[in-house]
């Protein structure tokens, strides 16, 4: 056989070789050193509403937390495995209009450097509503909490 043909089959049956290992890479996670990192979490509990019911409103059945209108909805939440460095909670409401939930403010949180964080905002008009936390570095949302549902009578 000619060398030049040898070099030929040799490069050949090297590349699917060198493909596989390149692709193979690219799915295995980054080594962690030291201890496995636990991703941020957060929780919202909004309290003392006045009771609940379950109905169907901008196309979700769910259970709704029952406020009446004028009072101060208070709210509690944690942030599990707060992020080094700056880190800011940022509460968002959304009340139904027209059958889809849309953004209407946010309310100010007092937060702790230990991951707690508390507030209260004032009840909207009567209508659904959603409330959801969440915590953000650098203009970057890190994690999210359940949307809370509630109803304003």
């Amino acid at each position: 056989m000619r060398p030049r043909l040898l070099v030929i089959l040799v490069l050949l049956a090297a590349l699917p070789v060198g493909v596989g290992l390149l692709l193979g890479r690219e799915g295995r996670p980054k080594p962690q050193h030291g201890a496995a990192q636990i991703p941020t979490q957060i929780s919202l509990d909004l309290k003392r509403p006045t009771g609940d019911t379950r109905l169907v409103g901008c196309g979700i059945t769910h259970h709704y937390a029952v406020y009446p209108t004028g009072v101060a909805i208070a709210f509690r939440g944690s942030v599990a495995v707060p992020p080094p460095g700056h880190w800011r909670v940022r509460v968002k409401l959304k009340s139904c209009v027209a059958g889809a939930f849309r953004p209407s403010g946010d309310s100010p949180v007092e937060q702790r450097r230990d991951g707690r964080f508390k507030g209260s905002f004032s009840a909207p008009v009567p209508g659904l509503y959603t409330a959801r936390a969440s915590v953000n570095v650098g203009g970057r949302q890190l994690a999210r909490s359940y949307k809370r549902y509630f109803l304003i009578r």
